[in-house]
This record gives structure tokens, C-alpha cells and sequence, in this order.
């Protein structure tokens, strides 16, 4: 039994697609691992492909926050820059994709050729933990005795790795919207994974995925996401080009200069800081 697994597509419909497309025919069934939506504007070709597939899916933390994106008067959103790009990938999503999102679960133990496999975002605990890495066997240790499984996949930080643990297989496929620490420049910014189940034996495989980054970079700037959230999608195109998360390197670029500059940004990030260092994030990588 083939099942490839997906992590973090992020509304980028067009790798999605080509993705879908190369393997299809050969696999068996399909894991979501959430965070379909957000960061672009093709959410609902996304989900609308995924729900023609035979597959099993779990929430993302991004797939939750769109719904705190309906209600604007819970923020002024011209206060908010950085958040642009949430309002408009939020606003695009139709009510079926809404429904769909709605009805995930964060987490799922299904079992497949006698294998039980445990299906989260961030972490069975907490949809938003980041902790989940190769190094984390003290995690993996509460994870094995809280949900004994023989297969854990997980997305969120996109980083990509496979480690056997304790006879168990922990896995992140990478993003399929935003693959991040690989050290070439963009050789393959796009990453998911194919497991093999056949005889009781668990295999998986890393696949790349390339595609022509001028061909995203057109896509992205001749929409109307992008005259909407300017400054956010320049942001994901530099990480496009490059593997690298440029949304956060920036963000933390911007509460550095807050804190030396003693500027409250508890509740907010205000506009002017933001471009401030926005503009000098962009001249330092230039697209």
C-alpha cells in the first residue's frame, strides 16, 4: 500500500496540482497534515482537489485562525500590515471550504495494512508546538506512551525528516506551500513524502518537487493578493526562492527594534514599524 502524505500546502494550488498529478495513478490514499489555507489566494482550488481524493486529514493551526479572520471588528486591520494577507486569504475561502476545514479533527489514529498510524499538526498536545524535531526524544518518549503507534506523521515546521525511534517511524514530509533549511539555493523548495507499507514493512520516501520559480513569482504578482498584502507575499517569494522563513526572520527583526526602542507591540505591530524594518529586510534580499 502506497500513501503519500501532505503537509502544509499553504493555497499553493498550482504545486499542489502538479504534485497530484505525478503520482495519482499509483497511490493508494492520501494524509492531510493540515494547514491548507492561508499565505495565498488559491485555498478553495485546494481544498476542492482534496476532497476529490481518497484521504484522511487533520487541522493545522492556519486552517483554525481563518475563522477568527471572519469577524473584523475583532481588529482594525489597516493597524495591521502584517496581517493583510490572513484578511485576504481568509476572504477568499467559499463557505463549502469553510466547512470542510470545520469538520477536521486535530488528530487522528487510523490504521492501515495492520499499521497504526497517529496523524497531528504540531504536536498530539498542542496544534501550534514547534518542538517536534529529531533531537526532541524526550517529547517522543510521551508521545509513544500517550498514542502507542507504529507511524507518526506531523507537519508544521517545515522542515522535512524521517527518524526511527524506538522501533516507531517519526515523520514530517516537508512543505508542499513552504519548505524550509534546505542549503542550496531552491533546488527543491517543495517537499512531501510516499509511505510503503507491503509485508509489514515500513518504508518512506522524501520527494521534491520542482517548479519554475519565475512561473510562481508571475502568479503571485499579477493577483490581487498581492496588490492586497504587498509586503507579506514579497516576504513568501523571498522564502520561495530561497528555502528560507523570511516571514519570520522578519517578525523577529521587528520585535527586536521594538524592544531597544521600547515600543509595545503586545497588541499590535504598528504600521510604521513594520514598513521601517519591511523595507530594510527587503533591501538586505532583494528579489
Amino acid at each position: 500500500m502506497k500513501i503519500a502524505i501532505f503537509a502544509d500546502i499553504h493555497s499553493n494550488y498550482q504545486v499542489f496540482n502538479k504534485a497530484i498529478e505525478d503520482i495519482k495513478e499509483y497511490v493508494n490514499h492520501f494524509v492531510f497534515l493540515g494547514d491548507f489555507v492561508t499565505d495565498g489566494f488559491e485555498g478553495n482550488e485546494v481544498i476542492e482537489l482534496v476532497k476529490t481524493l481518497n484521504h484522511d486529514a487533520v487541522s493545522g493551526n492556519r486552517d483554525l485562525i481563518v475563522f477568527d479572520c471572519q469577524d473584523e471588528a475583532t481588529l482594525d486591520w489597516t493597524e495591521f500590515p502584517n496581517l493583510a494577507s490572513l484578511k485576504f486569504s481568509a476572504g477568499c475561502l467559499h463557505q463549502e471550504s469553510l466547512n470542510y476545514l470545520k469538520s477536521l479533527e486535530q488528530l487522528k489514529i487510523k490504521t492501515f495494512m495492520e499499521k497504526k498510524i497517529c496523524i497531528f499538526h504540531g504536536t498530539p498536545y498542542n496544534i501550534n508546538d514547534t518542538s517536534l524535531v529529531p533531537e526532541n526524544e524526550a517529547l517522543m518518549d510521551q508521545i509513544i506512551a500517550d498514542y502507542d503507534c507504529d507511524i507518526y506523521l506531523f507537519g508544521h515546521t517545515h522542515f522535512s525528516f524521517h527518524k526511527f525511534y524506538r522501533n516507531r517511524h517519526f515523520i514530517n514530509p516537508g512543505s508542499l506551500g513552504f519548505n524550509f533549511g534546505i542549503q542550496e539555493k531552491n533546488p527543491h523548495p517543495y517537499k512531501y513524502g510516499i509511505l510503503t507499507i507491503e509485508d509489514g514493512v515500513i518504508e518512506f520516501q522524501s520527494i521534491n518537487v520542482s517548479y519554475d520559480y519565475d512561473k510562481i513569482y508571475d502568479h503571485y504578482i499579477n493577483s490581487d493578493y498581492y496588490n492586497y498584502a504587498k509586503e507579506w507575499c514579497d516576504l513568501l517569494l523571498l522564502g520561495l526562492r530561497d528555502s528560507t522563513n523570511h516571514p519570520v526572520s522578519m517578525l523577529a527583526k521587528v520585535i527586536e527594534k521594538a524592544k531597544v526602542n521600547n515600543i509595545d507591540i503586545s497588541r499590535r505591530i504598528p504600521k510604521e514599524l513594520f514598513m521601517e524594518v519591511f523595507d530594510e529586510y527587503i533591501e538586505m534580499n532583494r528579489l
